[in-house]
This record gives C-alpha cells, sequence and structure tokens, in this order.
C-alpha cells in the first residue's frame, strides 16, 4: 500500500489541492493520500476535487485550526497527467440552512427503517451544493453524535467543512451520554433558539403534525322526553336515519327509574336497555 501525507498547513487556496493533485500523480500503487490543512475552505475545495477524481474522501477536525482529508486511491494513475487544478479558489460552500434532528431515526413506523433513512439524511446533507451553517440535535437526535452512531463519519466531514455540530447538553445529560459526544460540542436551549430563529432556511427531518380534531357540534335543545317505551319494532338503522340519541345522563333521583327512551316530536331515539337515557 503506497500511503502518502501532505502537509498543507499554512497554505492558502488553491495550494492544497495544487499540492494533492501532485500527490496523486506520483502515487504509483492503491493506497491513502493524506492530506493536513488549517481551515474549512482548504477541506471543502479538496472534497471536490476527490469528487471530481472519482475517489471516496473523508475528512476529520483534529483542533481548532487542523483538519485531515484523507483520500482512498484504489485506481492509482501513475504516470497518467492529470490535470492541474485551476488557481481559482472556490467561494465559502456554507449557506444560511440550519438543520435540526430530534431524533435518531426518521419518520414514523418501522424504527429500524427510520434509523437506515436519517443515515441517508446526514449523508446526503454534505452532498449538498451549499452546506448547511449549523445543524442541531436534541432529544434522541443527541446519540446521532456519540460514539457508536452509523453517522459519526458524515457528521465529522460535515463539521471539518465548518458545518457547525452542535448538542444539547440537557439531552446528553439525561440519556447519560455526557462523556460519550465524539463530534462537535455541547450546547444549550437558548443557544439553539438563537440560531433558528437567526436562520435563512430551516429543515427537520423528524416531525410530527399534531392536528387537533375538529370540536364536537353542540348537542340540539332536547325537548322534555315521554315515558312511553321505544316502538319494538324501531331497529338501530332506522334510529340512525334520526340522528344521533343523547348522551346517557345517570339519574340524580334516587329510587325513581330512568326511561327507556327519549320521545321527539316527529323523532325516536330508542336506548340501550343496559344504557336507559334521561334528560
Amino acid at each position: 500500500m503506497g500511503n502518502i501525507v501532505v502537509n498543507a498547513v499554512g497554505d492558502q487556496c488553491p495550494v492544497p489541492v495544487v499540492k494533492a493533485t501532485r500527490a496523486l500523480r506520483e502515487m504509483t500503487e492503491p493506497g491513502t493520500l493524506e492530506i493536513h490543512v488549517d481551515n474549512e475552505i482548504a477541506v471543502q475545495n479538496l472534497t471536490r476535487m476527490a469528487a471530481g477524481h472519482k475517489l471516496t474522501a473523508r475528512s476529520e477536525r483534529l483542533s481548532e485550526k487542523e483538519f485531515v482529508v484523507s483520500m482512498e486511491v484504489t485506481d492509482p494513475a501513475g504516470e497518467v497527467l492529470l490535470e492541474e487544478p485551476p488557481l481559482v479558489c472556490a467561494p465559502d460552500a456554507r449557506g444560511n440552512l440550519v438543520i435540526a434532528v430530534e431524533s435518531a431515526v426518521m419518520g414514523r413506523g418501522s424504527d429500524e427503517l427510520g434509523k437506515v433513512l436519517m443515515k441517508g439524511f446526514l449523508f446526503a446533507a454534505g452532498q449538498l451544493p451549499e452546506l448547511p451553517k449549523a445543524m442541531l440535535f436534541y432529544n434522541g437526535g443527541a446519540r446521532l453524535t456519540c460514539k457508536g452512531s452509523d453517522s459519526l463519519e458524515d457528521l465529522k466531514n460535515l463539521e471539518a467543512q465548518g458545518v457547525e455540530i452542535l448538542t444539547c447538553g440537557t439531552c446528553l445529560n439525561h440519556y447519560g451520554l455526557t462523556e460519550e459526544l465524539a463530534v462537535g460540542g455541547v450546547t444549550n436551549m437558548y443557544a439553539i433558539v438563537e440560531k433558528l430563529a437567526a436562520a435563512g432556511k430551516g429543515v427537520q427531518p423528524c416531525f410530527t403534525w399534531t392536528t387537533p380534531p375538529p370540536p364536537e357540534p353542540s348537542p340540539p335543545p332536547w325537548p322534555r322526553p315521554c315515558w312511553k317505551p321505544c316502538p319494538p319494532t324501531a331497529t338501530a338503522a332506522e334510529a340512525a336515519t334520526r340522528g344521533p340519541s343523547p348522551p346517557p345522563v345517570r339519574s340524580t333521583k334516587p329510587g325513581k327509574k330512568p326511561p327507556p327512551c327519549w320521545a321527539v316530536p316527529g323523532r325516536t331515539a330508542c336506548a340501550s336497555p343496559k344504557t336507559p337515557l334521561r334528560r
């Protein structure tokens, strides 16, 4: 395996891309090309360069001013001349989009499917032409930024390109994950609200719209019930055609037997023998 390390710390764009391209030309066997830089813009440009050469790339933030971009080279160019990149720096790819993640799964139904969908969503977020400005994780979503998460590599790639990854500290404490955070920083609810309020656009991959049912119409003013029993020929279908029966009311007069039915002029509503009705 031919592993090459390129030190581009302190180099301004497009020097890191030029160094990486020349190192690719020198590789004659499969291996890993590792480029060290000190800013997010360089990480973004190197990631674009890798995609242009159809190379698998991953990036990680090692410290405040140290980033590493690794490219897996399976078919080295060898003597094939790779095109020198133009000496033009691409602008910052981050926009004003904020993504809020409240759960480790996406959607409702199968949690197993939801985990697959969430992993795909976070990967796709890193492939957008305009990267998110920040990603906020809270409640069950806090698990995605901790050790053991299937999305750690995707989130580290996003962080290395300058996307701010923040996880609710209260949520980490609630789930006992304070010491397990593996990517990004810890934040609080006030900061989350501030970022959401200042965002130009917001996306929430897991949400539930709760629409309350419409209020039931008020019952009509019922006339005084008669005391005659229901017609023996009345059927449930016939009762339904005459509208709903008034709700059963427990009798408040001791020893008084409630009537077995309600009788309204031009309308009859029968009650079940087990639930006699009374006004």
